[in-house]
């Protein structure tokens, strides 16, 4: 299947994502931007509020075969990128029931390259 990371720009502040549909995703977007008690993604939604603006564009298109390994591959874009505004990583994503060696190598470095970069910014 074919999977888009994008990246949404508000300020001085980052966010990136992943779809299979970026159309559909920006409107989801731009709906749940509007709902101010919204509190999926609080974060992204009340930082566009307070800018005024926002930005959204693809940043790279990629091939996957399960929803997981596109989840792997946005995370690599949110640490590559330094988003500011992401605040469920990975490790949020059900995993495949059964991964294959290399999905389970990948998803343990990933993991904890995550979590060293949650704990440097005192999120954790």
């Amino acid at each position: 299947m074919k999977g888009i990371i994008y990246t949404i720009k508000t300020g001085d502040s980052l966010y990136v994502g992943s779809t299979s549909n970026f159309t559909q995703r920006k409107y989801q977007h731009k709906k749940n931007i509007e709902k101010v008690n919204n509190k999926s993604q609080k974060k992204l939604y009340d930082t566009i509020r307070q800018n005024g603006e926002w930005d959204m564009r693809i940043y790279k298109e990629c091939e996957y075969i399960i929803n997981y390994e596109l989840k792997i591959k946005e995370c690599e874009v949110i640490k590559e990128l330094g988003a500011d505004l992401n605040t469920t990583l990975i490790y949020s994503a059900t995993p495949p029931k059964k991964p294959t060696p290399f999905q389970s190598k990948e998803m343990d470095r990933i993991y904890k390259e995550m979590w060293e970069t949650r704990k440097s910014r005192g999120k954790l």
